[in-house]
C-alpha cells in the first residue's frame, strides 16, 4: 500500500501570473506549516515551483523547489508502475475536485 499527498500544481501553473503578482493564499481549511509560518510561490515555470516560507516570529526565510506535476500525471505514473487500485481524494474527500488545495492517493499493488 502507498499513500501519497500532492499539491494541486495544475492550479498554480494555470494561475501563475496572478499568483506571482501577489494573489496567492491558502484556503485556510487545512494547516500547512502552522499559523506562524507562511508560504507562497515566488517562481513558477513548467519545470519547477519555488516556494518561500517565512516565520513571522523570526522573519527567517526558507525555500523549497518542487516539480509541478500536471493534472493526472501522478495518477498515470502510479498506474504505469503497476498499482491495480488507485483511489483519489481531493482535500481528504473521495473524488477529483480541480479547485482542491491537495490531492491524496491510496494505492494498492
Amino acid at each position: 500500500m502507498l499513500v501519497i499527498d500532492e499539491r494541486n500544481y495544475q492550479y498554480i501553473l494555470d494561475s501563475r501570473e496572478k499568483i506571482l503578482q501577489g494573489d496567492f493564499q491558502y484556503s485556510g481549511n487545512y494547516v500547512y506549516c502552522g499559523d506562524k509560518v507562511h508560504g507562497k510561490p515566488i517562481e513558477i515555470s513548467d519545470e519547477r515551483v519555488k516556494m518561500e516560507y517565512t516565520d513571522e516570529r523570526t522573519e527567517k526565510k526558507g525555500y523549497l523547489v518542487l516539480y509541478p506535476f500536471r493534472r493526472g500525471e501522478v495518477k498515470n505514473l502510479l498506474a504505469k508502475i503497476g498499482f491495480a487500485s488507485i483511489e483519489q481524494f481531493s482535500d481528504y474527500k473521495v473524488g477529483e475536485n480541480h479547485s482542491a488545495d491537495f490531492y491524496q492517493y491510496v494505492c494498492i499493488k
